[in-house]
């Protein structure tokens, strides 16, 4: 059997508008429980917002409650079909360099 992206996601994307500041995205971001965020504007996605973004802006001393997260260097996502199968994912993940283990689940502390 050939499992698609869409039989194996278990999770919606979470989103946040272009506008939001960064501060309200890492917000929601500790509210979810998840260390990345697509930012959708005009109801496409344009980037993903990550916990990498929060530490690199905090450590400039810039003030989250004034910049947008479409300010942040926000990575370019690449795009599947949801009928994707898993082989093409990983295909696109490769070619893209993202790691596979940046999409594992996260164990809790407890699991170490």
């Amino acid at each position: 059997m050939i499992e698609t992206v869409l039989a194996r996601s278990s999770k919606p994307v979470l989103t946040v508008p272009s506008t939001s500041t960064v501060r309200e995205a890492a917000e929601f971001m500790a509210s979810a429980g998840v260390r990345r965020l697509a930012v959708a504007e005009e109801g496409r996605v344009i980037g993903i917002f990550s916990a990498y973004h929060l530490v690199r802006i905090l450590a400039t001393g810039a003030d989250p409650s004034s910049l947008r997260v479409s300010e942040a260097g926000l990575e370019v996502p690449a795009f599947l079909e949801p009928t994707a199968t898993l082989l093409e994912a990983a295909k696109v993940m490769a070619s893209n360099n993202v790691p596979l283990s940046s999409w594992a689940p996260r164990r809790t502390p407890s699991a170490y």
